[in-house]
Order: structure tokens, then sequence, then C-alpha cells
């Protein structure tokens, strides 16, 4: 399948897309990580915005801007049913809130499995746009993300979430 991709200058660094003819499928900001998701599933990918990644760049100009609290860009998850059903409650988190782990492993329907979540969490194609960088450990520590653990806190300094340990 073609996808077209490209990179974008974001204050932390460059941010790289792959989106389809109909949706955003990939959000990383590392070039190796975004290259190797691509080949694992075989897509040939064409350095070309369309017009889903010419949106995402103006939404994430407005988000960095702290002017965008909600993104529109059409995505499609490529992930397991499980890691779906976690992203899914995490899409659901609004703009300058957090919750912890075990609190979406819950609402997921896996109460239990909150590391699993995590896991999930970690596995994310569409970090910023699945805001996993809003979930955070029970004692109020900030957990992973898969930009780094600067990243993370960045973005929730942006949207004014950080924990006050932070």
């Amino acid at each position: 399948m073609k996808v077209y991709t490209a990179g974008f200058d974001a204050p932390f660094g460059k941010i790289y897309a792959a989106s389809t003819e109909r949706e955003l499928i990939k959000l990383s900001f590392r070039r190796e990580e975004f290259l190797s998701w691509l080949d694992k599933r075989g897509f040939l990918a064409e350095p070309n915005e369309n017009e889903h990644l010419f949106g995402l760049k103006e939404e994430l100009k407005l988000y960095f801007a702290g002017k965008l609290r909600r993104f529109t860009t059409p995505y499609r998850l490529l992930v397991s049913e499980f890691d779906k059903r976690v992203l899914d409650v995490v899409a659901k988190i609004p703009y300058g809130e957090i919750l912890s782990y075990r609190e979406v492993a819950l609402r997921a329907g896996f109460p239990r499995a909150f590391r699993a979540a995590g896991g999930a969490l970690g596995r994310n194609p569409l970090p910023i746009i699945v805001p996993c960088h809003r979930v955070i450990r029970s004692d109020g520590g900030l957990g992973g993300f898969g930009g780094g653990i600067e990243i993370k806190k960045f973005l929730l300094e942006l949207e004014g979430a950080l924990p006050p340990a932070f």
C-alpha cells in the first residue's frame, strides 16, 4: 500500500508522519523507528504531503502555540484489538487532564491489566493525536513515553497538566 510521508518541525525536534489517501496512520519522534514501522508493514513510502499531512501540520502548529485542544485529522489505529480498546480510552482524555495507567485499564474493561495497558501506550502509533502523554503512574510519577520523558513533560506542561512534583 502506498503511504505519504512528511517530517515536521516541533519545539523539541522533528515529528515524522505517514498517511494513506484516507487517514493518518503513524506519527513518530524518531526517524529510524518511523521508517522501521513502515517497512515492517510493507508500506511504500512516498515523501510527499497529502491533504491529511498538510492538515496535521497546521493542527500541530496550532497545538504547539496553545491554540488547539482537539485534533480533527482523520486517523486509523493499526494495532491489536486490546491496544485499540486502551487507545480508544486514551483518545477521550480531554486536553489538560490526566489519568493513571490503572484508570485507563479500568475504563478499557481490563481492571487488572494496568501494566499491559502501559504496554499498549508504548505501542501507540499516533502519540499526541492519541494523547498517551496524558497518562501517568498512580503515584503521580510520569511513567514512560515513546518520545522520551522530556517530550512528555513538555506536552503536559504545554497543556497545564504537569503533576505538581515536576
